[in-house]
């Protein structure tokens, strides 16, 4: 079995960017707090999965860009 995961798009891990963008953009923090605690509640173990790669996304630096 193999133990490499599919890097996702931001539009494939985040299609409610468009909806989602200005309340994440003031406070990722409690939006990211928010859409978990939706997702635990409703047990929606695959959108878990996909605020886990969103927020890797944002939060890790990628290796084409550099500071």
């Amino acid at each position: 079995m193999s133990s490499v995961s599919k890097k996702y798009t931001i539009l494939e891990s985040w299609p409610m960017i468009r909806e989602d963008f200005e309340a994440f953009t003031k406070d990722p923090t409690c939006w990211f707090i928010e859409q978990f605690e939706k997702a635990t509640r409703d047990r929606d173990w695959e959108m878990v999965n996909k605020l886990i790669e969103i927020f890797k996304m944002v939060n890790s630096p990628h290796e084409e860009h550099s500071h």
